[in-house]
């Protein structure tokens, strides 16, 4: 009878060590618990506590639909050349807002390779819209930000 209980105990927690590692929680520390407390309250507990391994999915998800792509940045660009020429906006204005737009790339970083990214900003540099201090300024932050060098 002792036996068949041990061989249970042994089960339920190598399920909550799987179960906890599913969530994004430490087996270690589960395996603790399940060894001094029992498996059955060790398994309620991980299925009431928040399931972290979602909330990071979650998190990385937010942060890939937070970065610019080429059509967005573009567009943004488009809107701020057509109200200059439209004296919406005056020329210091429109620099202002070009630099805060080059500014968000560096914060947010881009969704596209950084080559695609450039090809879509040639037609603004052959119009004038970017100058050449604007184009090394994109090419430094799209170069040197850290998820370039993590892919």
């Amino acid at each position: 009878m002792w036996f068949l209980v041990f061989i249970v105990w042994i089960v339920l927690t190598v399920v909550a060590c799987k179960c906890a590692r599913d969530r994004g929680r430490s087996p270690g520390k589960w395996l603790v618990f399940c060894l001094f407390i029992t498996p059955i309250i060790a398994l309620i507990a991980i299925f009431c506590s928040k399931n972290l391994k979602e909330e990071e999915e979650k998190k990385k998800d937010d942060m890939l639909r937070a970065r610019v792509g080429e059509r967005e940045f573009s567009r943004s660009l488009n809107d701020l050349s057509t109200l200059r020429q439209q004296n919406v906006i005056n020329n210091t204005e429109f620099s202002q807002k070009k630099i805060d737009l080059i500014n968000n790339l560096y914060y947010k970083g881009i969704s596209d390779s950084p080559e695609s990214f450039l090809v879509a900003l040639v037609p603004f540099k052959d119009n004038g819209v970017l100058n050449s201090q604007d184009m090394e300024m994109i090419k430094g932050i799209l170069y040197c930000s850290p998820e370039y060098y993590s892919n």
